[in-house]
């Protein structure tokens, strides 16, 4: 009796700390260590009720550990910083762990403690408390960086999670019950190490390549973009110096009219004149050729839809930032705020940018309709292989040390970035 309630006992604070770990609870969420324990406590009542009065019957186990996995996911999803499609895969990948950390302790029970259970415990407990200690260290850096990164490829993540659970799991009982050998049993486990780590390795490699390609396949959108509406600039320009070239013409005819008493044909020449100087003038938002081409592309939007667009941007032509870093930053985050503003029934963005010291401060504002989810640091998107955008600004904004601060309030998104400088040539 007291072996098996330190058995139990073992089981459910070793477990609910790991998960505590892992999960990275959201900040809503009030005594997450205390929901971990009562959440493995329940499962443990579960497994209880469903096997104990019926002995271990194959069919019953595998309903019993079903149930379990889908409550410990969701669970997890509720409980979590992460993503959702990440909850399910980070899980996988510990439930994974956790079998094969069951098989291993049940092997040196069998081995070296003549089975007893106690042992096991501690031994199980022991997996447990080192996967805490080296998570932070080693495992959650990498996790969060492909949390934040992968925005194509969850499928075959969650499929490879899913699997290896499933794997290690026959696996496990499998060597537990069926198989007598020692040294079969120690190839076992050496194999499923084996195979958990390399097939691992390949899948995040896999989907590192995916992700890597939408981004270059998304920047290379943006920078055409960009591209054309710098050609679009330098059209309005030499329209504007056109215009310059002829004004001494337009003068001659003005001077005849009035010349002759024709004065109101002169006011209708003059009108259509300035009309004609209006559409060929560019507006000049900035000084810097790239901000300024994608706002003139914001105002021109905005003004289709009878939108507010408001600006206070004082950017120097040459900046110590690329042409399409600055595309990737303005460009996306423009977007996504004309986007969210399109849908309101009174449209209005407005964007600030200044060169403050040694670095470049950014904030554009922009109605919205509800709040939106957010994924860790991200607004989830509704679109399908949404949010590329945003990744790219976040990973532009990681290259320079900088920072990117996202708010939903009363109705209005703002998004606020700083992009440090180590050279600026004006203010």
């Amino acid at each position: 009796m007291l072996g098996n309630f330190i058995r139990v006992t073992l089981l459910v604070l070793s477990h609910s700390i790991a998960l505590y770990v892992i999960s990275v609870p959201k900040e809503s969420l009030r005594r997450p260590l205390l929901f971990w324990t009562l959440i493995t406590v329940f499962a443990e009542l579960v497994l209880a009720i469903m096997l104990v009065p019926q002995g271990y019957v194959l069919n019953m186990a595998v309903l019993a550990y079903f149930f379990i996995y889908v409550l410990y996911v969701s669970a997890f999803a509720y409980a979590s910083f992460w993503p959702v499609k990440c909850s399910v895969f980070i899980f996988s990948l510990y439930a994974a762990y956790f079998m094969l950390s069951y098989m291993i302790a049940d092997f040196l029970g069998k081995v070296f403690f003549d089975n007893d259970t106690v042992m096991i415990s501690w031994i199980r407990t022991a997996f447990s408390l080192a996967l805490i200690i080296i998570y932070p260290f080693t495992i959650k850096k990498p996790l969060v960086k492909m949390a934040e990164g992968a925005f194509t490829g969850w499928g075959p993540l969650i499929f490879f999670g899913v699997v290896a659970c499933i794997f290690v799991s026959v696996i496990s009982f499998a060597g537990s019950f069926l198989v007598s050998n020692t040294g079969l049993y120690s190839a076992m486990i050496l194999f499923m190490s084996l195979f958990l780590i390399s097939a691992f390795v390949i899948v995040i490699k896999i989907v590192g390549l995916m992700n890597e390609m939408s981004s270059r396949k998304a920047m290379e959108m943006q920078n055409a973009i960009l591209s054309s509406e710098l050609e679009s600039e330098k059209a309005l320009v030499d329209s504007a110096r056109n215009f310059r070239h002829d004004l001494k013409r337009h003068c001659v005819v003005v001077s005849s009219y009035i010349e002759e008493g024709r004065s109101e044909e002169a006011l209708d020449y003059l009108e259509t004149l300035v009309g004609s100087i209006e559409k060929s003038s560019p507006r000049r938002f900035t000084g810097n050729a790239v901000v300024n081409a994608l706002l003139m592309m914001t105002a021109r939007r905005i003004a289709a839809i009878d939108g507010e667009f408001s600006f206070d941007v004082a950017l120097p032509e040459d900046l110590d930032i690329p042409r399409t870093d600055l595309a990737v930053v303005f460009g996306n985050l423009l977007e996504n705020a004309y986007e969210a503003a399109e849908k309101t029934s009174h449209p209005s963005l407005s964007v600030y940018a200044r060169i403050i010291g040694n670095a470049l401060h950014g904030e554009i504002v922009n109605t919205m309709e509800g709040n939106p989810v957010m994924d860790g640091r991200l607004p989830r998107s509704t679109k399908q292989n949404g949010g590329i955008g945003l990744r790219n600004v976040l990973s532009v904004l990681d290259s320079y040390g900088g920072m990117l601060d996202l708010k939903a309030e009363d109705g209005r998104f703002t998004a606020r970035f700083i992009i440090p400088l180590s050279d600026t040539s004006g203010n």
